[in-house]
């Protein structure tokens, strides 16, 4: 299932903010599955530049 830029953009907030992906999931209406976790790592870890 794809995500839209906007809700990957508010779970990324609320993850970084300090909640658990599992409690974004249950805020966003997502399903607790590998595909939500994943898709928050990848995104965060787009973001970081090489070192």
């Amino acid at each position: 299932m794809a995500y839209s830029e906007d809700l990957k953009q508010r779970v990324l907030a609320f993850v970084a903010a300090g909640g658990s992906k599992i409690e974004a999931a249950r805020l966003f209406s997502l399903a607790r599955s590998g595909g939500t976790r994943c898709m928050v790592c990848k995104t965060l870890n787009k973001d970081r530049a090489p070192v």
